[in-house]
């Protein structure tokens, strides 16, 4: 192994060494290695920072609304801002002991963020097997209208089927979710976005 793969190899082992020892004193050590020296994202340093990435993301989907592509994109982000949250802000939400906890919160509070998690994680391993997930299927639905006519009419739109036929529409669940995580960051978290 080379030199400069045994520094993050050794890192790791500590850093699991100390959470099976987990008292709260490592725990804030682990929180600021994983806070300041573990970037893998560039420039894109914070929650806050993917949230604007997502932002950007959302509005080049809007632009083209049919895209499959862009649309996994804005769920794979969106999701991925919940995640991040939690591990920047764990120590300011204390209501919740895991990650776990904290993303069915949030999902309670906003269904549509079960949405871009199945999304997410379907679109990343093709499938999802670890739980049980909300969109049963989705699909690009060729209407005879654009997306300028209401929904009562037979519109182009990305669908995802939930039990019991209930059908909602990206456009509208990736919106609820953005709006959700705005107001989490800003009311809950005293970021402002």
């Amino acid at each position: 192994m080379p030199d400069g793969q045994l520094v993050p190899c050794l890192l790791f082992v500590r850093i699991a060494t100390l959470a099976q020892k987990a008292t709260p004193q490592t725990v804030a050590a682990l929180s600021v290695i994983r806070k300041e020296n573990m970037s893998y994202s560039f420039d894109i340093k914070t929650s806050v920072d993917l949230y604007n990435e997502l932002l950007r993301r959302v509005d080049e989907y809007n632009k083209d609304y049919m895209s499959s592509g862009s649309a996994v994109i804005c769920a794979i982000l969106c999701w991925h801002v919940v995640e991040w949250i939690y591990q920047e802000y764990s120590e300011q939400l204390t209501e919740h002991q895991t990650n776990r906890e904290f993303q069915e919160s949030v999902k309670s509070r906003c269904v549509s963020l079960s949405y871009m998690q199945d999304i997410a994680n379907g679109s990343k391993h093709r499938g999802i097997t670890r739980y049980k997930p909300t969109v049963k299927k989705t699909e690009s639905h060729n209407g005879s209208f654009s997306n300028d006519f209401s929904k009562a009419f037979d519109i182009s739109c990305l669908k995802m089927s939930l039990e019991n036929n209930q059908v909602v529409y990206f456009d509208e669940e990736i919106e609820k979710s953005v709006n959700f995580i705005k107001l989490l960051l800003n009311n809950e978290l005293n970021e402002k976005v």
